[in-house]
């Protein structure tokens, strides 16, 4: 029972988060430019024409929302994270 209501209570905070989420112009661009392939904050930027510290602050928002995950981090060439994670919708195919 217990695991059942986790998951009814895990749905319901999911489609809350995605109602805020559709219901803002930029951050509805953010999620549909995510759909169908991963791309990094950058490429955000620009496809949706979004300024860089809007797309860093709504991208934090939708991943902690759990509406955009994590697909892969590049590196540079010293070995070091660079600042354009790859993101994807949480359900893209």
């Amino acid at each position: 029972m217990g695991s059942a209501l986790n998951h009814m209570f895990w749905q319901d905070e999911i489609k809350g988060a995605l109602l805020r989420a559709i219901s803002d112009g930029d951050r509805l661009k953010i999620l549909m430019s995510t759909i169908q392939q991963a791309k990094s904050i950058p490429d955000i930027m620009k496809e949706c024409n979004i300024p860089r510290t809007s797309a860093y602050r709504y991208v934090g928002e939708l991943l902690n929302r759990r509406l955009l995950l994590i697909s892969g981090i590049k590196l540079t060439k010293e070995g070091k994270k660079s600042n354009s994670h790859i993101w994807r919708t949480r359900h893209s195919v």
